[in-house]
Formats: C-alpha cells, sequence, structure tokens
C-alpha cells in the first residue's frame, strides 16, 4: 500500500502503480439490491434463471455501475493519505465497461497514479487510471480514470 502525509505528497509518486486491492465477492444478492436500489432491474440482473437461459454468462451479471461503485471503497485499500481531512470524487474519464462480472465472480482493483496536482480551495486533484479485473478473467471487466480531490 502506498501510504504518504500529505495529498501534496503523492506528486512524487505519479507513474506509480498502485494496489491490488484485496478481492471482493460480487453475490446474486448484492446485485439484485443494487437493482432494486437504482432502478435497473433488467432481468440480466434480476432473473437467474432467464439469464441462464437466453445469455452466454451462464446467470445474473453485475450492473456496470455496480462495479463503478465499488471502485472508491477498493481504491482507498490501495493507497493511504494520513493526513487528508476529506475526500470528494470529481469524476469519471474514459470509464469502459470491457467484460461481464457474473454473480458469484470475485474483483479487485488495480491503479496508477497519472496526475496530481493543486485545485481550488486548497484541495488537490488526483488522477488514478483504474483497471478493475474478475478473478480468472484474461482482460480487465472495467477501465477509466477516476479523479479525486482530497483536502489537507
Amino acid at each position: 500500500m502506498l501510504a504518504v502525509e500529505t495529498p501534496e505528497d503523492l506528486a512524487a509518486h505519479v507513474g506509480t502503480p498502485i494496489g491490488p486491492s484485496p478481492w471482493r465477492s460480487v453475490e446474486e444478492e448484492k446485485v439484485i439490491a443494487f437493482a432494486r436500489l437504482c432502478g435497473d432491474d433488467h432481468w440480466i440482473h434480476t432473473d437467474a434463471k432467464r439469464a441462464a437461459r437466453e445469455t452466454e454468462f451462464g446467470g445474473v451479471i453485475a450492473q456496470g455501475f455496480l462495479t463503478l461503485s465499488m471502485t472508491t471503497s477498493m481504491l482507498g485499500e490501495t493507497f493511504d493519505v494520513r493526513r487528508a481531512s476529506r475526500w470528494l470524487n470529481y469524476g469519471i474519464e474514459r470509464l469502459r465497461f470491457t467484460g461481464p462480472v457474473r454473480a458469484g465472480d470475485r474483483v479487485r482493483l488495480r491503479g496508477v497514479l497519472a496526475a496530481v496536482e493543486p485545485a481550488r480551495g486548497g484541495a488537490t486533484r488526483i488522477e488514478i487510471d483504474l483497471s478493475v479485473e474478475a478473478e480468472g478473467a484474461a482482460k480487465p471487466v472495467l477501465v477509466a480514470r477516476s479523479i479525486l480531490l482530497a483536502f489537507p
């Protein structure tokens, strides 16, 4: 785990890989609960029998936005800024869902610290190139650039 004192200290580590995070299971119950929460109740996320019968996935698959939502906490497991008072998600660039996450899969995050620069209000803007992989998959299931604001 990359650990620094202040958000500004991350600038010395631009280009540094971070992670991987620990593996996390994506259980079918979590996929269905997320469907209810966000209103994305397409049968491919909620009906295991139909998804097994009518798709190549063998059952339900996670919503891409469920996988994306998990990146925030997985990032927190890959680096630590000891003296950051708060964080804000500022945006996502170049987001692609590049493969399915099947119910029961385990996923983890890897990243590369891409940019660190001062931002308004005393914040530090941090850009991280993310890659989420599913255990056993040949390629990532999600890639994106995450933009965070960290405050001292």
